[in-house]
């Protein structure tokens, strides 16, 4: 998962510039579950060089301020995580927080298959009343759908035109 979303991160960068982001803001719901990886903030920071100031001197170099690298925070929203991290990054730019602010939503399906990405996915429901249902993503929308159609009497098809 790192090597997906330093990649993006570092071409974000040249693709501005260069300019040095004073924040990092990673959009991920399941790292933690599938990957095993918490705390994607710092990891990718720490991966993608953003921990080392400023870029053109060895942190010895560096004045304190610039030793300690940037902010690096996680951002986990269920399916809306990558624009909870957009918003945070909107953020702390328009607040005058920081100068520059990098943003990066990454999610990995692949760690994992079958029932178990099934399993991680229920997270994002109600545990209590839907989950321990067994509940799925797919069946809630299903679900959905079909109210809607029952309570706005729209014929079969009426969703058909819909991605």
């Amino acid at each position: 998962m790192r090597s997906l979303a330093v990649k993006v991160m570092l071409a974000a960068i040249k693709d501005a510039g260069g300019l040095r982001p004073q924040a990092l803001y990673v959009g991920n719901m399941l790292g933690a579950i599938l990957s095993h990886q918490a705390h994607l903030g710092a990891l990718l920071a720490d991966f993608g060089g953003l921990h080392l100031g400023d870029g053109e001197n060895p942190p010895s170099r560096l004045s304190r301020e610039h030793r300690a690298g940037i902010e690096a925070e996680t951002v986990e929203a269920g399916g809306a995580s990558g624009g909870a991290a957009l918003r945070q990054g909107y953020m702390a730019v328009a607040s005058g927080l920081v100068d520059c602010a990098l943003v990066v939503g990454v999610e990995k399906f692949t760690d994992m298959v079958g029932a178990e990405v099934d399993a991680a996915l229920a997270t994002a429901t109600d545990g209590d009343f839907e989950a321990i249902q067994g509940m799925t993503q797919t069946a809630q929308a299903a679900l959905l759908a079909r109210r809607y159609m029952h309570e706005f009497q729209a014929p079969e098809d009426g969703l058909a035109g819909l991605p």
